[in-house]
C-alpha cells in the first residue's frame, strides 16, 4: 500500500508526500486565472488531470512523481489539496461562471467595493486574498446584495417573513371577497411570490369545486353577504380549513 502524507500548507504552497517523495503544488486556487478558465468546462476527471499538468508545467520532476501514482492515489492527492485550501473545483467553476456574466460580475465588483475589497485582489496570488475567500464572500451574500438582486431578480427580497405576510394578505383577501363580493366580481389575485409561488399576472389560484361540494344553504339573495359569490365551504377549502 502506498504511503501518503500531507502537510498543512504554508503561505502559497501545498506539500504532499507519496512513497517518500515530496510533491509541492501551489495552494489550491492560488494560481493564474487562465488555468481556471482553461479547465473549468472540462469533464471532472479531465479537469483534474489538466489542472495538475498546467500547475506543474515548470516542474517536470513533480509531474513525474504524479505519473507514478495510481488513480486512487491521485484522487486522494487532489481531494487533500482542495481540503487544505478550503475550496473545490466546483466552487472555482461557479465563480468563473459568475464572472463570465457581465451583469453578475459588475454586481459582485460593486458588493466587493462596498466591503472595501477589489475583485482583482483575489487573482494576484496574495495569501491574504485567496480564492476560497472570494467563494465565501459570494456564498454569504445577503438577500439585499447587488449580486443577489441580479441573480434572483424579484425573488431576492423574499424570505420567510415575506412569505408569511403574503399568505396572510391573500387569505384576508379571500375572506373579504367571500363576505362582501357580488356576483360578477373577480376574485382577488394573489400577491406575487418567489419562484414556485403565485404569479403577479396569473390567475387567482382559487380552487375549483364540484357543485355537490357546496352547501347551498350558505347562499342568499342579498347580493352583499356571505355565500353570494363564494360559499363558506369554498372559503374554508381555500383557507385550508376543510
Amino acid at each position: 500500500m502506498a504511503t501518503k502524507t500531507a502537510k498543512k500548507s504554508k503561505a502559497n504552497t501545498f506539500t504532499y508526500t507519496y512513497e517518500g517523495k515530496t510533491i509541492s503544488l501551489p495552494k489550491f486556487g492560488n494560481f493564474p486565472f487562465g488555468i481556471i478558465r482553461k479547465t473549468r468546462k472540462l469533464a471532472d476527471e479531465e479537469q483534474f488531470y489538466s489542472l495538475l499538468e498546467l500547475v506543474t508545467k515548470n516542474d517536470p520532476d513533480t509531474l513525474d512523481i504524479i505519473d507514478e501514482m495510481y488513480a486512487e492515489d491521485v484522487v486522494d492527492l487532489v481531494t487533500t489539496w482542495q481540503k487544505d485550501a478550503g475550496v473545490t473545483v466546483g466552487g472555482i467553476g461557479r465563480v468563473c461562471g459568475l464572472l463570465d456574466d457581465p451583469a453578475q460580475r459588475r454586481a459582485l465588483e460593486g458588493d466587493l467595493v462596498r466591503a472595501g475589497l477589489r475583485l482583482r485582489w483575489f487573482f494576484t496570488g496574495d495569501p491574504d486574498y485567496q480564492l476560497q475567500d472570494l467563494v465565501a464572500f459570494i456564498d454569504s451574500s445577503s438577500r439585499d446584495s447587488a449580486l443577489s438582486r441580479v441573480v434572483l431578480g424579484e425573488d431576492a427580497v423574499w424570505g420567510v417573513q415575506e412569505d408569511l405576510s403574503a399568505v396572510i394578505a391573500d387569505r384576508l383577501g379571500w375572506i373579504h371577497f367571500a363576505l362582501v363580493g357580488q356576483k360578477g366580481d373577480e376574485p382577488p389575485a394573489p400577491i406575487y411570490r418567489h419562484a414556485g409561488g403565485s404569479s403577479r399576472g396569473g390567475d387567482s389560484a382559487m380552487p375549483e369545486f364540484d357543485a355537490d361540494e357546496v352547501d347551498l344553504n350558505d347562499r342568499n339573495s342579498s347580493g352583499r353577504v356571505t355565500g353570494e359569490v363564494w360559499s363558506t365551504a369554498e372559503t374554508a377549502k381555500a383557507l385550508g380549513w376543510a
